[in-house]
């Protein structure tokens, strides 16, 4: 039996969350076995399907986790984002997963972890000048206030950004970033679920 299985939304997270998986002593965890699977249906697949395509795998591994963006999810205009992991976490209980499954439900979308690192976004985007010229970049475009961490639309700012640097928005950019931003920092509460939860399956040793 496995470590773990993880059904992410799309390529992006699929990616992103392979490379941070892989770096468990910087998260404080044990070194685990996973694999990690996208949804055709992505961001709504997760939300309403995540249980089917989990059940199957019940016996194969020993802890599931669904993840999918908040923004695009269909129920973001409904429910908070709390409720939407606690509604896919109770399909996942019901169907071979009681105790061994979590929900890590991204608001407003997967982007908003890139901005937990401005070093290394700086630095995987070609930005001259390092985090504090990106910074007052935003600010001057309205796109980040001074008083805050990230911005308010980090997908559309990280679209600016790349644009300005003539590189594309690909899944090789949020593996890089998973692979190598320093997460000690982040205060994302999505991310600190997943980190939390990952330090309770497998503690270090």
């Amino acid at each position: 039996m496995q470590d773990l299985i993880v059904l992410c939304a799309d390529l992006d997270m699929k990616l992103g969350i392979g490379a941070l998986l892989a770096r468990s002593q910087h998260l404080g965890f044990h070194t685990i076995d996973f694999q990690v699977y996208t949804h055709d249906m992505r961001d709504p697949g997760v939300f309403q399907r995540a249980h089917d395509f989990l059940r199957p795998q019940c016996n194969r591994f020993s802890n599931a986790i669904a993840m999918c963006d908040f923004d695009g999810c269909g129920k973001e205009r409904l429910l908070p984002r709390e409720q939407i992991e606690a509604r896919i976490e109770q399909r996942l209980q019901s169907n071979g997963w009681e105790g061994r499954a979590a929900a890590v439900v991204i608001g407003p979308e997967l982007e908003a972890w890139v901005w937990g690192d401005w070093r290394a976004l700086a630095e995987q985007a070609d930005w001259s000048g390092g985090e504090a010229s990106l910074r007052s970049w935003l600010i001057e475009r309205s796109l980040i206030k001074e008083h805050q961490a990230k911005p308010d639309r980090p997908k559309e700012s990280l679209r600016r950004v790349l644009r300005q640097t003539n590189k594309s928005l690909s899944s090789a950019l949020f593996a890089a970033l998973g692979g190598m931003a320093d997460t000690t920092s982040c205060t994302d509460p999505a991310f600190a679920k997943l980190v939390s939860q990952l330090q309770k399956w497998f503690p270090p040793r």
